[in-house]
């Protein structure tokens, strides 16, 4: 016994079912939870393969399988998705119409949805087309809309409609989560995005009745293990075609709107003891899970010709955070542009302003655009049209980039004039003690060391290790960074004996807060192996320098030029010892096969 195309409620199947144990029944569904009546054994029909495809619209059409046009038939089961009624349709409508394989392409791409809409069902004994099909499932589940026994059918349909505005792929479940949490949703008065409690809040129970409302209908398909969904490109492509040019825009616009409203910047972890085990932020991790969503959602956009040239300001830094984090600098540095470009057009807040020039600045440092950050500086700044805040978190960011800028020009006198300025701004409006003023007083104090001024720095230092302690806790990254800096001070005043301590504590407070592998550790062991260097203990300089190469070996490889420069500082050593034989075995091991390292040895 066959039960085909049971797709009505689990609970009519029973019914149906003839009494005994013999025999055998066969249930087709797209209800994945008629499951429980084989025992869960089941089995899942995948997606068809590209030569099954082929030969079904082979078949379909009545070509002759010796002369068909191969590769326009793989061109048109692939922009079909190998889905086998649409693959079954374009094949019917290429016979009854004499249509050839490289006309039907040309369809394809000017009347896709007259193709595949339900017009055409004459050319076959199906009694639907691939759309018309869909559409069949689209109103079952409006018309449960008002029926209280299915009150995730409207959840269900904007689930729908925000997810044809994505990839296709992995659409993480957390971005109506984060959304629903986000000030931006109930200040602009758009609640009903998302699936909202009475009380105004997000309502999980409410949200996976939407998503069961979906997979009854097999419209999308759900990660077991992971809170993703997927949903098949063609069904995706339906749900954009349904919808009028006016409806398709403001869909477009809402899911950016989810999109952006599930990005928090203010809400990032600064806390490292917050950091996975890769050193990633938990934001970190969804940002990037979240970017090849916000890259489809754009690249949608500009196809369909959906934007909207008034996107707000905050919308483009958001998109352009996500972007700087997946590595896509490009794409960043152009929402940060024109996210405060329109900032200051409109006359926004300046703190708001302020943040967006901060992004793209940073943005300019990390490509060596040093002079960029530096004009920036000059068209906003101090051309008045923006008055730093000292009590914005962002504004010693940027005095320590712009400072930074002159001290890879050479302008150690401009940075220290720079910063005098920043810290006396901040003691009087802040406090001495307070976060930002450290911070900035530790760029004074780097300063300084850039000029050998080493006892000005180290006084300055010494002040804002014993605040920081005090303020952020003895191991918190600032004050690490802060005690470095202040062994190195120590160091290049002779003071070996205090530098050493200050570092071994520094070292020692970096590995679980940061990781034995992380960058600035790294730097704080390499600190100490030269003070240990200095002291002429060889022994504990060395171990220290080979754990540094290794380290640098596996994260960034055996050619990097910091690996390059840890195995300098090594062979640099043993040279000084008059161990030659040691050098010529570095050299052998390492330089043999990269000429960069032979030539830092000689330096």
């Amino acid at each position: 016994m066959i039960y085909d195309g049971a797709d009505g409620a689990p609970s009519l199947i029973p019914m149906y079912l003839p009494h005994g144990n013999k025999g055998n029944i066969i249930i087709t569904s797209r209800n994945g939870a008629l499951m429980k009546f084989t025992l869960n054994c089941g089995t899942e029909v995948t997606q068809m393969k590209d030569d099954e495809a082929r030969l079904l619209l082979v078949k379909a059409g009545g070509f002759d399988e010796k002369t068909v046009d191969e590769e326009h038939c793989k061109e048109i089961v692939s922009k079909l998705h190998c889905i086998p009624l649409a693959v079954h349709m374009a094949g019917a409508y290429m016979q009854a119409t004499q249509c050839s394989c490289v006309q039907y392409l040309e369809l394809l791409t000017t009347v896709f949805k007259r193709l595949l809409d339900k017009k055409h069902t004459e050319v076959s004994d199906y009694g639907h087309t691939t759309y018309a099909t869909w559409e069949l499932s689209m109103q079952n589940i409006q018309s449960r809309v008002n029926d209280k026994q299915h009150p995730g059918a409207q959840v269900a349909i904007q689930i729908l409609d925000t997810v044809a505005f994505l990839h296709h792929l992995d659409v993480p479940l957390e971005v109506f989560k984060r959304a629903a949490k986000s000030h931006m949703v109930k200040d602009t008065l758009q609640p009903e995005l998302l699936p909202l409690g009475l009380s105004g809040h997000w309502d999980q129970f409410l949200f996976n009745q939407g998503i069961q409302e979906l997979q009854n209908f097999s419209l999308i398909k759900k990660d077991l293990f992971e809170d993703k969904l997927s949903i098949h490109p063609l069904v995706q492509r339906w749900v954009r075609d349904r919808l009028s040019d006016i409806d398709a825009k403001q869909k477009f616009e809402e899911t950016r709107f989810i999109l952006c409203c599930s990005v928090d910047p203010e809400n990032r972890l600064s806390d490292y003891s917050m950091l996975n085990d890769d050193n990633t932020s938990n934001d970190d991790t969804y940002w990037l899970a979240l970017s090849p969503h916000l890259k489809a959602n754009d690249e949608c956009g500009r196809r369909n010709k959906l934007q909207d040239l008034k996107v707000k300001a905050w919308e483009l830094n958001n998109i352009g955070i996500v972007f700087q984090t997946a590595g896509f600098h490009a794409d960043a540095e152009q929402h940060f542009q024109k996210a405060l470009q329109w900032s200051i057009q409109l006359g926004l807040d300046q703190s708001e302003v302020l943040t967006y020039m901060h992004n793209l600045a940073k943005i300019y440092l990390a490509h060596g655009r040093h002079s960029k950050v530096e004009k920036l500086f000059k068209e906003l700044v101090e051309s008045n049209k923006l008055k730093l805040d000292y009590g914005n978190p962002y504004t010693p960011s940027l005095m320590d980039m712009l400072g930074k800028f002159y001290q890879h020009q050479c302008r150690s006198d401009k940075a220290e004039k720079l910063y005098k300025k920043a810290v006396e701004e901040c003691k009087q409006r802040l406090g001495n003690d307070h976060p930002h003023t450290l911070v900035l007083m530790n760029n004074l104090a780097s300063t300084y060391q850039h000029q050998g001024r080493w006892n000005e720095s180290e006084k300055i230092l010494q002040v804002v290790v014993e605040s920081d302690k005090l303020k952020l806790g003895d191991n918190h990254p600032e004050t690490l960074t802060a005690m470095n800096n202040l062994a190195l001070a120590y160091q290049h005043q002779g003071r070996l004996d205090e530098s050493e301590k200050v570092l071994e504590v520094v070292v020692e407070s970096s590995k679980p807060k940061l990781g034995p592998d992380h960058p600035l550790t790294l730097t704080y062991m390499n600190n100490l192996a030269y003070t240990y260097e200095c002291k002429g203990r060889w022994v504990e300089s060395e171990r220290l320098y080979k754990m540094i190469i290794e380290s640098k070996k596996s994260t960034l490889g055996h050619d990097h030029p910091d690996t390059l420069t840890s195995l300098n500082n090594l062979a640099g050593m043993y040279k000084d010892q008059g161990r030659g034989d040691k050098v010529r075995a570095l050299l052998k091991e390492h330089g043999s096969s990269n000429l960069s390292f032979a030539e830092l040895m000689l330096l």
